[in-house]
């Protein structure tokens, strides 16, 4: 299938949903990624400004997902960050993991245009990042790499020259499906863009956190600065507002907080538990963290420390019960810091909760279901 024919799938595919109503709608936009074996489709849908959310249309990003996992359905990728914003909020980028594609949609206003489906570098990609004109992508199966595109003002990529780098050992398999508690999570830049850091998991062997040095032309240090997680499967993370990083430690159901020194090498600040299990996703907003916690099926928040370290805003380590068998994977704030989205993996479906900004408390506003039948849906992008 060619760029053309992906695009008119997309456009209609697009249509489906799309009315009047959008303009009144007051919230920012939400994304979503179907994962799906048969094609990959991304929903675009609309906070109306109350929490409440209406889809608007689906795209096509010409490539393949994966369906239901299976190490630890209903999470097939493992990961943070499979569908990403750029940070002006001008373009979309999508995995594929099981056609090894990454997709670049422009985004213009309640609808997207595919711009752009190339291979990822490798096999399984899983997470994407973004700084400026450059992206790179996370591939998580066999021998897992890091690889570079430049991103065309047009919306296509290209390989930068040189840019693969080696991760870690092989990926332990499951079949069609690394397994996902073995393999890489997550990349994203430090707040200068002068770093790339990728999370490991490890089903043996500690897991690490990987710094990479980026640079002036795009291209990664030679090698990474790799510091040893003291947990076995760090998973999720993000910088907050003073640029302290957050890490989420999947086995241990708790929160390392570290800072990122000038030569790449990371400081511990401290570590929080949580009480919960499979901590694996989390953002931030201001003074708060959030993290979803997928086998218990719940949601944690802390206050962010002067010193950068967490504090749990409940002695129980629940903020909110998404509900039994939920299975919280991605979460996202909006950008507004009024609203806090989890993708509920085990229902298919998007729950919303309130922020209290004054207090951090969650209140939940609403669900948004996708329907039966789409198991292994991953992902979550928010304005």
């Amino acid at each position: 299938m060619d760029i053309r024919t992906v695009w008119m799938a997309a456009v209609v595919l697009g249509s489906l949903g799309l009315g009047t109503a959008a303009e009144a709608d007051s919230g920012g936009h939400v994304y979503s990624m179907s994962n799906g074996a048969g094609g990959n489709v991304i929903s675009v849908l609309r906070n109306k400004g109350d929490g409440t959310l209406r889809l608007l249309g689906q795209y096509a990003t010409g490539g393949n997902g994966t369906g239901t996992g299976i190490t630890i359905p209903p999470d097939p990728l493992g990961s943070q960050d499979s569908i990403v914003l750029s940070p002006d909020k001008r373009w979309l980028f999508a995995a594929s993991a099981a056609s090894n594609q990454i997709s670049t949609f422009r985004v213009l206003g309640d609808a997207l245009a595919l711009t752009s489906v190339v291979a990822s570098g490798g096999s399984y990609p899983v997470s994407i990042a973004v700084r400026g004109s450059r992206v790179y992508v996370l591939n998580s199966a066999g021998q897992p790499n890091v690889t570079g595109f430049y991103l065309s003002p047009g919306g296509g990529l290209f390989p930068i020259p040189d840019s693969t780098r080696t991760v870690t050992a092989p990926t332990v398999s499951a079949g069609v499906q690394p397994n996902v508690m073995d393999n890489p999570a997550q990349l994203g830049f430090s707040p200068d863009g002068r770093w790339l850091i990728v999370t490991d998991k490890n089903v043996s062997d500690p897991g690490t956190l990987s710094v990479f040095p980026v640079g002036a032309d795009g291209r990664l240090g030679a090698s990474a600065v790799v510091t040893v997680s003291p947990d076995a499967a760090p998973f999720g993370f993000t910088f907050d507002a003073r640029g302290t990083l957050q890490v989420t430690e999947s086995r241990a159901g708790a929160i390392s907080s570290y800072r990122l020194n000038h030569d790449g090498t990371l400081t511990s600040l401290g570590r929080v538990f949580t009480g919960q299990l499979t901590v694996c996703w989390i953002d931030t907003v201001g003074r708060y963290a959030y993290s979803s916690n997928s086998a218990s099926d719940s949601l944690t928040g802390y206050r962010i420390q002067p010193d950068g370290t967490l504090r749990l805003l409940n002695a129980s380590g629940i903020s909110a019960a998404v509900g039994v068998g939920s299975r919280p994977l991605e979460l996202r704030i909006s950008g507004d810091g009024r609203f806090l989205y989890t993708l509920a993996g085990g229902y298919s479906s998007i729950a919303i909760y309130h922020i209290n900004r004054a207090t951090g408390t969650l209140t939940s506003t609403s669900e948004f279901n996708f329907g039966p039948g789409l198991a292994g849906r991953v992902g979550l992008a928010v304005e």
